[in-house]
């Protein structure tokens, strides 16, 4: 297939852009796709690339606290005592947490992932999606409001991860289900944020590797300049979408998304 430098551009930059932002990357794409009128399956190369992408621009914008955690990861397997924690406790644990978190996503995504996407992937169905996750939003701030900080536990990530698998229907945002997951739980602004996007570096490496695993050959391949400027404005895009919305959880309701995602929703519907 032959895609242009300016769709390329476009789907690259939005993918980063809604891949952390909460108003869902793959409502979005889909979106995209039946604007610019592109054939879903020979784009499946193309998501790889810009799932790469995003999953480095976490990587990049994490790495203080990926440090720690392996750092913490290897003192523990030496049988040595690290003073290094995250979240309030010892890495080891972390990474036990973020493997609770991921089993739901992965439970999800390898038995119901085509079922799903198939069934959601119309545009009626995205805008459903989009003002159910606005909806969500202000529900998961009004119950904040009422709640002391818990810390992170085992039962409290398996709750977060169940929210990430929700977010495989396209219009659910990930990033948006899982920090609202999070302050519904008890975590802070902060620990909900952070949890959430350390939480998709496995999630966005398993959609990755599913992808080629599923990955036709016989589909169209892009050139090398269509998965290089992707990659890159990907990872560009993402880890400034990254930065934008730590900021803006400090001091800013999550609920201000849905003044964006329940009337698109609403324009979709009746537009």
């Amino acid at each position: 297939m032959e895609m242009s430098l300016f769709e390329t551009i476009v789907l690259a930059v939005v993918q980063g852009i809604t891949e952390f932002l909460p108003i869902s990357s793959s409502g979005h794409l889909v979106l995209l796709e039946n604007f610019l009128d592109l054939p879903v399956e020979d784009l499946k190369s193309f998501d790889v690339a810009v799932h790469v992408g995003t999953l480095l621009s976490i990587l990049a914008y994490f790495w203080r606290d990926l440090f720690v955690l392996i750092r913490g990861i290897f003192v523990a397997i030496k049988g040595k005592n690290s003073d290094e924690c995250l979240f309030g406790v010892k890495p080891l644990w972390f990474l036990w947490f973020l493997i609770i978190g991921t089993v739901p996503a992965v439970i999800v995504g390898l038995g119901f992932e085509n079922q799903i996407d198939g069934f959601f992937r119309d545009g009626k169905n995205v805008a459903y999606s989009f003002m159910a996750s606005g909806l969500f939003f202000i529900v998961a701030e009004l119950i904040a409001k009422n709640l002391k900080n818990r810390g992170l536990n085992g039962f409290r990530a398996f709750f977060v991860g169940v929210f990430q698998a929700v977010a495989i229907i396209p219009g659910i945002s990930r990033s948006g289900s899982t920090i609202g997951a999070g302050l519904t739980a008890g975590l802070t602004r902060d620990e909900a944020a952070r949890f959430s996007f350390l939480l998709g570096i496995p999630a966005l490496m398993g959609a990755g590797l599913l992808t080629v695993i599923k990955f036709d050959a016989s589909a169209g391949v892009l050139s090398w300049q269509n998965y290089t400027i992707g990659l890159i404005l990907s990872f560009i895009s993402g880890y400034v979408s990254i930065y934008i919305l730590m900021s803006f959880l400090k001091k800013h309701s999550l609920a201000w998304f849905s003044v964006y995602l329940l009337p698109l929703g609403i324009y979709l519907l009746f537009g």
